[in-house]
């Protein structure tokens, strides 16, 4: 979850790669949309460890 949400404040302040510029929405990078899933997949499974905890 840390890693993705680094990585995809990261991306704000590197320049976009030349082959691709921006993807989605005029100012979304690769790295950004790849960062995406990864922060989903953090909440869900912290999600899930906690409701696992408290039951």
């Amino acid at each position: 979850l840390c890693y993705g949400a680094f990585r995809f404040l990261v991306e704000f302040v590197r320049q976009p790669d030349a082959q691709l510029g921006y993807l989605a929405f005029g100012w979304l990078t690769m790295g950004q949309l790849l960062s995406l899933p990864l922060i989903v997949v953090g909440i869900i499974l912290l999600a899930l460890a906690y409701r696992r905890k408290v039951a």
